[in-house]
């Protein structure tokens, strides 16, 4: 059985709500969408988002809310400040393309 505090652990109720949580934090936080998509091939979280601040900037942010959000660890946490793939990644899993190369590796 996996540890649900586990980044990977996808399924784990506190790991998915905490990222959720975390999400609509950091967007009220900075004025930007911010998601967090799992990354099956690498096999860790990635929060994305548009323009706003740096990773280092959104990571310490993020860091404030470990302890006061159930069940999130930030540990392996990959932060990417791109448009493409935050566009990318936004788009439904039915509608996304083979070719699309930014998306593809995301769940």
């Amino acid at each position: 059985m996996s540890d649900p505090k586990q980044v990977g652990a996808t399924n784990s109720t506190p790991t998915k709500r905490g990222f959720h949580r975390l999400s609509i934090l950091l967007s009220m936080d900075f004025s930007v969408v911010v998601l967090f998509r799992h990354n099956f091939r690498a096999n860790h979280m990635t929060c994305i988002w548009a323009g706003g601040p740096s990773p280092d900037t959104m990571r310490r942010q993020a860091e404030t809310y470990v302890g006061r959000i159930p069940g999130l660890d930030l540990t392996g946490v990959e932060w990417v400040n791109s448009a493409v793939l935050l566009n990318a990644v936004n788009r439904p899993k039915c509608r996304r393309s083979h070719h699309d190369i930014e998306g593809r590796d995301y769940r």
